[in-house]
């Protein structure tokens, strides 16, 4: 019993001293995690499928499952390019239309045109 409080207290301080960033970067990769293991189920497919599809191992597949991997932007596009749906989802103000998102309707009024504006300018910016 003794042995099992001094372990609960060790792991309470050890959680505790983490710097946040570590948590979040946690968090985020656990999310994307279950987020991947949920598309697999819904389409019927095993880590292996997706392996073969992307091109990579069944290994590599399996440290994306487990909750800890480092995504790349790039493998993440890789990924939602393979299945046909993003992975994640990034929701900024320039995404959402102000008619039907408060939070855009906010930074409309809290801004003036400014974000289109900002929008126009980098539309002129693309070169193809």
């Amino acid at each position: 019993m003794k042995q099992d409080l001094e372990v609960k207290k060790l792991f309470h301080q050890i959680v505790d001293e983490t710097p946040l960033e570590l948590k979040t970067q946690l968090r985020f990769s656990d999310a994307i995690a279950e987020k991947l293991d949920r598309m697999l189920k819904n389409r019927g497919m095993t880590q292996r499928d997706l392996a073969h599809l992307v091109g990579k191992t069944e290994a590599e597949v399996s440290r994306w499952l487990g909750g800890t991997h480092n995504f790349t932007l790039k493998t993440l596009a890789l990924i939602s390019t393979a299945l046909g749906e993003d992975v994640i989802t990034i929701v900024n103000q320039y995404d959402m239309v102000s008619e039907n998102c408060p939070m855009a309707a906010e930074n409309d009024a809290a801004y003036g045109s400014s974000t289109n504006n900002l929008l126009e300018q980098r539309a002129n910016d693309l070169t193809f």
